[in-house]
């Protein structure tokens, strides 16, 4: 294994810019190392990537994608094996990426990621498109109950005296067998 630092593996992103036998520049490198430090883990710059965290590594390669600077960015699960902080900042810079005109594809287990960051959205099951087009009409309480095959429902939030909201977020409905009924958020 070589040991390659973050910085080395956020470079690589650099690379459809780089000439024939020719090495990332100061400016390739500043760019990876401010990608880095976007995704919060520019400290770990000079860290070893095969020594490092999961969520880390999972990090470094999102870093390497945004430093490639490209048009369209492809990103598969970008939130897996990251906290909850680093989750939302994940979201966070996917949706301001769109903003500046970048298309953005991911994919995603958690349909509170789509509802936070994606503006489109296709629900698979089983390799077939179940649903398509705008997130707020095609992420619902009937096809993602029809996707998960549990009860769905989804929760609509007002703004908060912090600032956040309004937005709305997924719950499955469970139901418990000690209880007998059903329970969620908007029962309890």
């Amino acid at each position: 294994v070589f040991p390659y630092t973050l910085a080395d593996i956020a470079v690589l992103g650099r690379t459809p810019h780089l000439g024939s036998f020719t090495v990332p520049s100061p400016d390739d490198w500043r760019i990876a190392l401010d990608s880095l430090g976007r995704l919060g883990i520019g400290h770990l710059a000079n860290h070893p990537f095969n020594l490092s965290s999961g969520g880390e590594r999972q990090l470094a390669l999102i870093a390497r994608a945004i430093a490639q600077d490209a048009a369209t960015i492809v990103l598969d699960e970008p939130t897996a094996s990251l906290d909850f902080a680093n989750q939302t900042r994940i979201l966070d810079i996917i949706a301001g990426l769109a903003t500046q005109g970048r298309t953005l594809v991911f994919s995603t287990h958690d349909p509170d990621h789509a509802l936070a960051a994606a503006t489109q959205a296709v629900l698979l099951k089983h390799g077939l498109v179940l649903a398509q087009g705008d997130v707020a009409h095609v992420v619902n309480d009937l096809t993602l109950s029809a996707l998960y095959d549990v009860p769905v429902r989804l929760v609509s939030l007002g703004a908060g005296d912090d600032g956040f909201g309004p937005m709305t977020v997924c719950f499955p409905v469970r139901r418990s067998s000690r209880l007998g009924k059903s329970h969620n958020l908007r029962e309890n």
